[in-house]
């Protein structure tokens, strides 16, 4: 490691994707993906679907299917209190476990976690093998940093569908924040073994291998997060950090740069990039970094300073 090697910042932590989407119970006659992050762009097929399932309402009675089906299309639009009424009417005529699932889906999506969470309960009573709804569950528990809780979700979700790489990935998040590191690596391969496109999953098991001192695994992990997202600045960063662990600094260079390249704003990455620069006897490119990083509210360690300051006279 270079001289500066504890002057350098790191930022390497777990990635939580507090992003993710709960997923709806989809009724067979609509062909998506619920659990996409994606914006669903065929608009038509929605206001079709809406249609159809408006005019069963309004041909039959008591029809707690349309109602279920009706509720969970207009959720998807993000009209969360729309469909949250109808999968109420839904519960009204025939309570079922893909109401409550549903409701609970909209109001995480709300933001309302805590009044999430018992319509999933309640989803789980009814059907104890609803996978969706233990994956939901898990889901609200995690993002209210109930992770032992979480995990225990995630993995009923799991028995009840093994290839479901979201709950793989959740479980090994829980995992990690719980500091079980050498299940959450086991997780973590899991979901490759579904997904190895997965760039999270690559990332999050770079970051534990890398504080475990392997940084040849992280290297490759770091690696495969950009193959699968070449503009992932956080993984470059990352890969910077590792292959600076290795004396590897040509190869850091290069990946700090990509990384300011994708994030301008990531002080971490100018911050190790000046100490690098200095190592390589390039003082006043040092010096165009240090003020960047303090520019992005990261101030460098004050011996590195001092040390750059003899050098630049």
């Amino acid at each position: 490691m270079g001289v500066w090697g504890y002057g350098r910042r790191e930022s390497g932590t777990p990635t939580l994707p507090h992003s993710h989407t709960p997923i709806l119970w989809i009724p067979a006659i609509l062909v998506i993906a619920a659990c996409a992050a994606g914006t669903w762009h065929q608009t038509g097929y929605w206001k079709d679907s809406i249609a159809l399932f408006r005019r069963a309402l309004a041909v039959t009675e008591k029809n707690a299917l349309a109602e279920t089906n009706l509720g969970m299309v207009l959720i998807e639009r993000g009209k969360y209190e729309e469909g949250i009424a109808h999968e109420r009417a839904a519960i009204r005529i025939r309570p079922g476990s893909r109401a409550y699932n549903n409701i609970g889906a909209a109001l995480v999506r709300m933001g309302r976690l805590d009044e999430a969470v018992p319509y999933y309960e309640k989803a789980i009573e009814l059907e104890r093998s609803y996978a969706k709804a233990h994956h939901n569950l898990g889901y609200a528990l995690f993002t209210k940093g109930q992770y032992a809780e979480a995990a225990e979700q995630f993995r009923q979700a799991i028995s009840r569908e093994p290839d479901n790489a979201d709950s793989h990935y959740f479980l090994a998040c829980s995992l990690s924040e719980l500091g079980e590191t050498d299940e959450a690596i086991r997780q973590y391969r899991e979901v490759l073994l579904i997904k190895p496109q997965h760039h999270l999953a690559h990332y999050n098991l770079g970051v534990i291998l890398m504080g475990r001192g392997d940084y040849e695994g992280a290297v490759t992990e770091f690696e495969a997060a950009i193959r699968a997202k070449p503009d992932y600045a956080q993984a470059h960063h990352n890969l910077g950090q590792a292959l600076d662990s290795l004396e590897r600094f040509d190869e850091a260079i290069r990946a700090y740069r990509e990384a300011i390249r994708l994030k301008p704003s990531l002080g971490e990455a100018h911050n190790n990039l000046a100490i690098d620069l200095y190592d390589a006897g390039r003082y006043k490119e040092a010096w165009d970094e240090v003020r960047l990083a303090r520019k992005y509210g990261v101030e460098p360690h004050p011996e590195f300073l001092k040390a750059l300051a003899a050098k630049s006279k």
